[in-house]
């Protein structure tokens, strides 16, 4: 666990009033117990242990809103307990689409340019989907995942999720993060708007 972790539990108080711990699984196999502070109200947590430090805002106004607050405690987090240097650094956005659960494919199908070729598929059928592309662009990765699955709380839906999540690796200043986070975000951004139709850009622009 983090040593002295009331040290970073004073500055986020105020804006993070609880606080719990969760123990997540590794990549390779290990356990790993975080603090997790959040803030209900404003639907927006903070997780920390010896190896992440990850901000997370469920509902935002505009990007630099998120950079900001991200830049600000990480700073300071990182200022805390003398981190110089990262050795990842990304950005990642969980979009969800929600769809009725009768016709499901043919109305996803007008929003969200699936890659994926459906003359040998009988569509109806079709209950859930996964697709998965692993990207080098420029000296990043950036990994794009969509997923067709039986809405968790509402059996009369499907959700659609698509999964954008850009980084960078290697002994990354703690200065850069601003411009990575730029950086990643118009990655993002360009495949995001790839991804969707004209049609779902309306309905987005609607919502705004």
């Amino acid at each position: 666990m983090i040593p002295e972790v009331w040290r970073i539990q004073d500055r986020l108080a105020e804006d993070y009033p609880e606080v719990t711990e969760e123990t997540s699984p590794q990549p390779d196999g290990r356990l790993v117990r975080a603090y997790v502070f959040s803030n209900p109200s404003s639907r927006r947590l903070i997780k920390a242990s010896q190896e992440n430090f990850v901000v997370v805002f469920n509902s935002y106004s505009t990007f630099e809103e998120f950079k900001a607050e991200a830049v600000t405690r990480t700073a300071e987090f990182s200022h805390q307990f003398e981190v110089t240097t990262y050795h990842r650094v990304g950005l990642r956005y969980v979009n969800h689409i929600e769809l009725p659960a009768l016709d499901g494919i043919r109305i996803l199908r007008r929003y969200v340019n699936l890659p994926i070729d459906f003359g040998h598929l009988d569509e109806p059928t079709i209950e859930q989907l996964l697709t998965e592309f692993r990207l080098k662009v420029r000296s990043y990765r950036l990994t794009v995942r969509g997923a067709l699955i039986p809405f968790p709380t509402k059996p009369q839906e499907l959700l659609y999720i698509l999964d954008l999540d850009c980084h960078g690796t290697g002994q990354l200043q703690v200065a850069s993060l601003p411009t990575l986070l730029d950086e990643f975000h118009h990655e993002i951004q360009v495949r995001f708007l790839e991804h969707v139709t004209e049609e779902y850009k309306g309905i987005m622009r609607r919502r705004t």
